[in-house]
């Protein structure tokens, strides 16, 4: 086995947990939680990009830390890796990893934007309020009527801008299309009658609107909570 062979058998290793973990089939316990979960089509789409991210974060850094380029638990050291045929592995791990992990993602996000502007801000405080009003709400209609006013609030305002490996900033407009199709799947299991209890349709409703205030802004719990109370 050579370098890249060694870190392509990691690159595949995460390629089959990813494939696992959204079969249909699969018995993981992993996979019986996501099932769980009920998620639509849409939302499982954002469920694979968080597993297929996390994996690659978790892999890459380790494969980093064996080639000494970073730290394992806080520890880094230089590694005299090799396989059982003496084939010396550690050394160069570090540029394939990247080919195998990075460079297949163009969109790696580096930085984010520092602060929403005043028009997101103003956004994210009417979402938060929809929120609050669907919890209060005593009937499917209204919660409908809510996550409709989310949709047209949200409609003609730019999402957040990262800026990439490459060094090009890009708006998220992906992003905020496919939560925005996510509160329209629930609008239609809302209308279809879909869930069990008005309950279940709060929970689901207000988590989408929470996924979309997400699209616009990325705070702490503290820094949102202070920039709502402003």
């Amino acid at each position: 086995m050579n370098t890249e062979e060694f870190v392509k058998a990691f690159y595949t290793e995460k390629q089959d947990f990813l494939k696992e973990y959204l079969s249909e089939n699969s018995e993981t316990e992993v996979r019986q939680l996501i099932k769980y979960l009920s998620l639509t089509d849409q939302k499982t789409e954002i469920m694979k990009k968080v597993l297929d991210l996390s994996f690659t974060d978790v892999f890459y850094s380790i494969l980093l830390g064996l080639d000494g380029s970073a730290s394992i638990g806080g520890i880094q050291e230089t590694y005299d890796l090799k396989d059982e045929n003496g084939n010396q592995l550690s050394g160069e791990i570090e540029g394939y990893a990247y080919d195998y992990f990075q460079k297949k993602l163009d969109n790696i996000i580096m930085n984010e934007q520092p602060r929403p502007t005043e028009t997101q801000i103003e956004l994210i405080k009417k979402l938060d309020n929809l929120k609050f009003d669907i919890w209060n709400s005593k009937t499917t209609e209204e919660i409908i009527e809510i996550a409709n006013k989310a949709i047209a609030f949200s409609k003609n305002v730019e999402p957040t801008t990262y800026i990439l490996a490459n060094g090009i900033a890009k708006i998220d407009d992906k992003g905020k299309s496919l939560i925005m199709e996510v509160l329209k799947s629930d609008i239609q299991d809302l209308e279809s009658r879909s869930y069990s209890t008005i309950e279940d349709e709060k929970f689901a409703t207000v988590s989408s609107i929470q996924m979309l205030i997400g699209v616009f802004v990325h705070l702490t719990g503290d820094e949102m909570f202070k920039m709502l109370r402003k």
